[in-house]
C-alpha cells in the first residue's frame, strides 16, 4: 500500500517537475513570473486531444501538441513579457501573463467543458501492466518517469553543452552584457518561451 502511494506520488511529482521546468527556464532567464505557463501546457495537452479525436496517430499529435504549446509560449512572450519588459519590478508584465493565462482556461472551459478527459493513447497504456509486491504498476505510470527523467537530461544537457545554451545562460546572467557581446537578446528570450 505505501509503496504503491509512493510510486502514484512519484509520478504526480513528475507532471509537476515539467511544468515546473517551464516556470524555471522563463523565471531564471527573466526573472520574472510566467503565471500563464500551466494554462500554455494545458492548451497543449487539449490540442493533442483534438488532434487525436480528429483520427491522428499518437506521435502527430505529440508534436502538434508541442508545436502548439511552443507557439502559445511565443505568443504570451510578445503580449506580456515583450510589451511590458521595461517596467523594472516586472510586476507588470507578471500580471499581465496572469491575464493570459486566465484567458486560455477559460477558452479551454468553453470549448472542452470542466470534466477530465484522457487522451486516447492514455487509455491503452492504462490497460495491463504488471503486479509486483501486491502493487499494480501500470504502463502510462513507467512512460511519465521515462518522459520526465529524458526531458530533465536533455535540458540539462542543452543548457550546459549546446550554443543555445551557452547564450541563454548569458542572457540569463546579464543580458546587457550579453547583447554587448553579440548574443540577441530577443532570440534568446524568444527561444525560452517557445521551449518552456
Amino acid at each position: 500500500m505505501i509503496i504503491g502511494q509512493i510510486v502514484n506520488g512519484l509520478v504526480v511529482g513528475c507532471m509537476y517537475a515539467i511544468v515546473a521546468l517551464g516556470y524555471t527556464l522563463v523565471l531564471g532567464v527573466l526573472h520574472r513570473l510566467n503565471f500563464a505557463q500551466g494554462a500554455v501546457f494545458m492548451v497543449g495537452g487539449f490540442v493533442g486531444l483534438m488532434m487525436a479525436r480528429l483520427g491522428l496517430d499518437f506521435w502527430p499529435a505529440l508534436i502538434g501538441s508541442l508545436l502548439a504549446g511552443g507557439a502559445l509560449g511565443l505568443l504570451t512572450e510578445r503580449i506580456s513579457f515583450r510589451r511590458f519588459g521595461s517596467d523594472e519590478s516586472g510586476i507588470t508584465a507578471s500580471l499581465s501573463s496572469l491575464a493570459v493565462g486566465l484567458l486560455l482556461t477559460d477558452l479551454v472551459f468553453h470549448q472542452w467543458g470542466a470534466d477530465p478527459v484522457t487522451l486516447p493513447i492514455a487509455q491503452e497504456f492504462s490497460r495491463g501492466g504488471i503486479t509486483l509486491l501486491g502493487i499494480r504498476f501500470i504502463p502510462v505510470q513507467g512512460l511519465i518517469l521515462i518522459v520526465t527523467l529524458l526531458m530533465l537530461l536533455a535540458l540539462h544537457f542543452g543548457l550546459s553543452r549546446s550554443r543555445m545554451g551557452r547564450s541563454i545562460r548569458a542572457v540569463a546572467d546579464s543580458p546587457g552584457n550579453s547583447a554587448y557581446l553579440g548574443v540577441n537578446v530577443k532570440r534568446v528570450t524568444q527561444q525560452v518561451f517557445f521551449i518552456s
